[in-house]
């Protein structure tokens, strides 16, 4: 049986951090200097908050949920229970990248 995954990208500010390949992890890694300290998780989305633009990630690896804000265009491709992997900065998203096993 082939198995083919899908990435979806979507940012919610002008700017995104590149990717390189096996950068996906599952700890939190903090990236940049202290006035730009820019974390990266990767989790199941468990709650998405319309009225606030706040979205609930649960981490993989700890099981600690974050709460992120975002804007309404993101929030609205964005489903609970989706595996994301998450970059922000102090509590806002700066880019997800929702993935996703297709079978």
């Amino acid at each position: 049986m082939i198995g083919l995954t899908l990435v979806v990208v979507l940012t919610s500010t002008g700017f995104s951090q590149p990717t390189t390949p096996g950068s996906e992890l599952s700890a939190p890694a903090t990236v940049g200097t202290s006035a730009n300290l820019r974390q990266t998780v990767s989790g199941r989305i468990v709650k998405l908050d319309f009225s606030s633009n706040v979205i609930s990630v649960r981490a993989n690896d700890t099981g600690q949920v974050i709460n992120l804000r975002t804007d309404q265009q993101t929030l609205k491709h964005l489903r609970r229970g989706q595996r994301v992997i998450v970059t922000y900065s102090g509590n806002r998203v700066t880019n997800i990248q929702a993935t996703r096993l297709v079978r």
